[in-house]
Order: structure tokens, then C-alpha cells, then sequence
């Protein structure tokens, strides 16, 4: 069966049979395809090169699935411009007053927009990993330090206290030009389990994915 894909301007997310991965990597690497995920088998494909791509791996059979690289978006509950504007009210809404975090040093991974470590909750806190480069661009680059704020801000008298202070945080920047993708949001997820067990935070959302 043939594979006509309309002419998008956006990347493609094509995931590759297991068995079939090994023998396609150099088919991939010559379209100018990046590997998002060799657990999965997931390659981002250029549009370019998308319509060719897929209907080669089709017509050999090591086509698993295939989908547009979908954008999503950041769930925003704070007011904009100011994370620190709700000043720990979250506490109340989620039910965890009371409630005592645990231990020192369980890993929590924030996939989203990048942290700003220069931000006065951040500067200097111990236990803060970044997993890739963490960029601050776009009217929503505050929202991977704001809700990196709400599980992690330190007890260090300023702004306010995160639900687990001492939290061993590691950041992902989903969001390297201003927009999250789909893509970019697995690859994080992949960052974390390779780096070891960790608690994943997805403050987003989008249409449902086929590779879910």
C-alpha cells in the first residue's frame, strides 16, 4: 500500500518495528531524520523528506506508525507574567497541607519550558540538574520555572516553599524555540529514564498520540 502524505511544513514522528530498527538506521540518517527515541523506534522526519520516508519503510514493512509532530501546550494555572504571584494557595488546592514531603534527594523531572536558573529560587540551589541545554524564549518561557517552583522552590527566604523543597530536580527544556513538541516531550521523557527513576511532571497537553 502506497503512502501519499499531504505537503506539511511540519516534521513527522515515524516509529520503526523493533526488528527492522537496526537494518533502517541508515535509510533514516540519510533523510536527515533524528532518533527521538530507540526504545520506541521513534525518528522525527523533515518534511522534506516525510512523504518518501514513509512510503519506503511502508512498502518493506518496517512502518510500525506515523503521525504528524503535533504542538502542545503548557497548562497554565498561575496568573501570567509572575510566578510567584499565587504565594503557595496551591498547597490548599491540591489538599497538601498538613502533609510532610519526603526525604532529601527523590528525583523529580520537570518536562516542559526551560528552567531559569538564574531565577531567585533557583540561583544557587543544590540538587538542580539540567538535562539539556534550557533555553528562556516566548511569551510562555516562565512556566517551566514557575511550575519547577511549585514542587522544588527551596526554603531560602525568598518568593515561597515548594510542596518538596528538597527535591533532587532535574529540568528538560521541551521548548528549545518557543514551542513544545510532541517530540521533544518523549525525548525528555527519555532523558529521565535513562538518567534513573525519578518522578515525571507533564504540565501539558494536546490531542491524544497514537505512540501513547
Amino acid at each position: 500500500q502506497g503512502f501519499v502524505l499531504k505537503a506539511e511544513q511540519v516534521d513527522r514522528l515515524v516509529a520503526v518495528h523493533e526488528q527492522h530498527f537496526a537494518t533502517s538506521q541508515s535509510t533514516m540518517r540519510a533523510s536527515g531524520s533524528q532518533l527521538v527515541s530507540r526504545r520506541l523506534g521513534l525518528w522525527r522526519v523533515p518534511p522534506s523528506s516525510a512523504s518518501l520516508v514513509v512510503g519506503s519503510l511502508a512498502a518493506r514493512g518496517w512502518l510500525r506508525a506515523q503521525e504528524p509532530d503535533r504542538s502542545l501546550q503548557q497548562l497554565v494555572t498561575l496568573p501570567g507574567g509572575d510566578p510567584l504571584a499565587v504565594r503557595g494557595s496551591w498547597i490548599f488546592r491540591v489538599g497538601a497541607q498538613g502533609l510532610q514531603p519526603p526525604a532529601r534527594g527523590v528525583p523529580v523531572t520537570v518536562v516542559d519550558s526551560g528552567l531559569d536558573a538564574s531565577h531567585t529560587e533557583f540561583a544557587g540551589r543544590s540538587d538542580t540538574v539540567a538535562l539539556n541545554d534550557q533555553t528562556i524564549v516566548g511569551p510562555r518561557a516562565f512556566h517551566g520555572t514557575a511550575v519547577s517552583s511549585v514542587i522544588a522552590a527551596p526554603e531560602n527566604g525568598l518568593g515561597f516553599v515548594g510542596l518538596y523543597p528538597a527535591a533532587e530536580l532535574w529540568a528538560w527544556d521541551a521548548s528549545p524555540d518557543a514551542s513544545l513538541s510532541a517530540s521533544e516531550v518523549v525525548a525528555g521523557i527519555e532523558a529521565a529514564v535513562a538518567r534513573g527513576p525519578s518522578v515525571i511532571n507533564l504540565s501539558l497537553g494536546g490531542s491524544r498520540s497514537r505512540f501513547e
